[in-house]
């Protein structure tokens, strides 16, 4: 059954869910004012009134907080959308069709972003696939095929960071989302090896452990692009995000695989039949209108998946709204 009912909190100078963070913040030396506040809004805080959290700042401490910088207080967006109210253990944090609705509206705001994306990700395997055609040994040539096998996942990397830079109120451009993800690559990738690696023995041995690492381990990369964790500690936090939430997790996830693949598959498909029709008739080879259709086939699919990905990012932000750690590092 799913639940319709929503509390959505009104601006307010305070909020007792937010001390830990306010803690936290006490316990580094030197820490900025204007970075607190960013964290707040990250964290489902955004609602928040800057003088509020101030005040309890002092109140906490008995000494003056220096408030933002001028530039931090220029750049700082509007305060984000409040979130609904968390969810017990084993249910989830909102409705599959608010989920829905909530990520169709991020991919929207983004859709020039994810659009250039795909381009990207288009123009680049074109690049690959003539350096395939020149390659003189093998040994070069596999490391082409693994760079085209890796590019969807980069993409799907920068979606992910670009999807939360819009759910924080941001308007990147495409050359900033690229900016934003570079500290982050390469530690998800390296969580993204574990995680299924770990899946894949499980499978090996036994269906049921498989599944359930792959489930449990599957937002260590979002813990990665989104909150800045590192190796273990990002695996560590999906785990303990996804206890007791696995199936409802598991369901939604498969909602948005069958909903992104519905939307999906019949636009590639008669995209591809008109591109070689249309290529043929004007007397290009059936290789060339090959080529156009996968072309057209990845832009589909790096633009469609980008939907997908912003509701899992919102997923993501959910159950980590409702266990906060306020030593989480602190990306952007």
């Amino acid at each position: 059954e799913l639940d319709w009912d929503y509390e959505f909190p009104e601006p307010a100078a305070f909020d007792e869910g937010a001390r830990p963070f306010l803690s936290a913040f006490l316990a580094e030396p030197g820490a900025d004012f204007s970075r607190l506040l960013r964290e707040l809004e990250r964290r489902g805080f955004g609602w928040l009134d800057s003088d509020g959290v101030k005040k309890e700042l002092e109140a906490m401490n008995g000494l003056p907080v220096p408030g933002p910088t001028p530039c931090a207080a220029k750049e700082r967006p509007k305060a984000a959308a409040p979130r609904p109210k968390a969810a017990p253990p084993g249910q989830p944090a909102r409705s599959f069709r608010r989920l829905l609705g909530d990520a169709y509206r991020l991919w929207w705001l983004g859709r020039p972003v994810f659009a250039g994306i795909a381009g990207a990700c288009v123009a680049l395997d074109l690049v690959l696939f003539a350096a395939l055609l020149g390659a003189p040994n093998p040994g070069l040539r596999f490391i082409v095929r693994l760079l085209e096998r890796l590019l969807p996942a980069a993409a799907m990397f920068i979606a992910v960071v670009a999807a939360d830079l819009f759910d924080r109120g941001r308007r990147p451009s495409a050359a900033e989302v690229v900016s934003e993800l570079e500290s982050g690559l390469f530690p998800a990738l390296g969580v993204v090896l574990v995680w299924l690696g770990g899946s894949i023995l499980g499978l090996f041995f036994l269906v049921v452990p498989g599944v359930r690492v792959y489930v449990r381990l599957f937002f260590a990369p979002y813990a990665v692009l989104i909150d800045g964790y590192k190796g273990r500690a990002a695996l560590e936090r999906s785990w303990r995000l996804m206890k007791g939430r696995e199936m409802a997790v598991l369901g939604t996830m498969l909602g948005f695989a069958a909903v992104t693949l519905l939307c999906m598959v019949p636009l590639q498909l008669a995209g591809g039949v008109f591109l070689e029709g249309a290529l043929g008739a004007a007397g290009a080879s059936r290789v060339a209108g090959g080529a156009s259709s996968a072309l057209w086939g990845l832009f589909v699919q790096v633009f469609g998946q980008a939907y997908m990905l912003s509701g899992l990012v919102l997923l993501y932000r959910d159950l980590s709204g409702s266990d906060p750690d306020p030593e989480a590092p602190l990306q952007r």
